[in-house]
């Protein structure tokens, strides 16, 4: 659970934190070293910290069992179709996701939103992301409605993707 919510999380605070720590073009240097001093330790933490590649008894009964070859694991895959689906859709969010929370401030300042803001609109944009994927995991493992819930989120994804094209074009007081 932490893992899979590690990202957006690093990406939400980054968006909130980088208008506070850089409001001068001066301060990136002091922001750059900011964000560099988490991923030194997180790297000593895992170059230096552990010494096994193996945890001294198996996670699970399933991680015990010798597995297949890599090859033979990934023909089986490239040959099933839902897995093919599954991995198209998933990959194409986390492009989505990640183009637009790279270029937002690219798109927006231009329009005449400060980077403050640009920050703000992002942490929503996350906030509102992990907010919703909350609410449809604890749905979709109510009702098992796996199809129609991606639909619907997919549906909402695109629906943002417009709102924000449309304020991007738009003088901001108008919009906003």
């Amino acid at each position: 659970m932490i893992a899979s919510v590690s990202n957006p999380l690093g990406i939400l605070v980054a968006n909130v934190i980088s208008p506070v720590l850089t409001p001068h073009k001066d301060d990136i240097y002091f922001t750059l070293l900011m964000y560099c001093i988490p991923a030194a330790l997180a790297m000593l933490m895992a170059t230096f910290g552990f010494c096994s590649s193996h945890p001294p008894t198996p996670p699970s009964s399933s991680a015990a069992d010798v597995h297949e070859p890599f090859f033979q694991g990934l023909k089986k895959i490239l040959q099933n179709q839902a897995y093919l689906v599954l991995a198209f859709s998933f990959g194409g969010g986390i492009a989505l996701f990640s183009t637009i929370s790279t270029l937002f401030e690219q798109i927006l300042c231009p329009q005449g939103y400060s980077d403050m803001m640009v920050g703000i609109y992002g942490g929503i944009m996350i906030g509102v992301g992990l907010f919703g994927a909350a609410f449809a995991g604890a749905y979709v493992d109510k009702t098992k409605r796996f199809i129609e819930t991606a639909k619907i989120s997919y549906a909402f994804a695109a629906l943002a993707c417009i709102f924000l094209a449309v304020i991007a074009q738009k003088d901001r007081k108008s919009v906003v």
